[in-house]
């Protein structure tokens, strides 16, 4: 949703800002800060071991290895 606002933004400004693409543009922004606000809502109600296991695992994740995220996240890997 993003990208399409900042393509949208930027497409307004290339084409001189025709009213209608404005008004899409502007309505995109109403989306992406209305989502944005939600998530932050909603993430004050998720369980703090729920976010202790997504820690763990951005954590894993950022060094690399499938086998320490799939430890951190307390899984075994399916190795098929």
């Amino acid at each position: 949703v993003a990208v399409g606002q900042m393509s949208l933004g930027i497409a307004t400004l290339l084409s001189y800002v025709p009213v209608g693409l404005a008004a899409v543009h502007q309505l995109g922004s109403l989306v992406v800060l209305s989502t944005g606000i939600y998530v932050v809502h909603s993430l004050r109600y998720v369980s703090p071991g729920i976010l202790r296991i997504t820690r763990k695992t951005m954590a894993a994740s950022r060094e690399g290895s499938e086998a320490s995220v799939f430890a951190a996240a307390g899984k075994a890997p399916n190795i098929a």
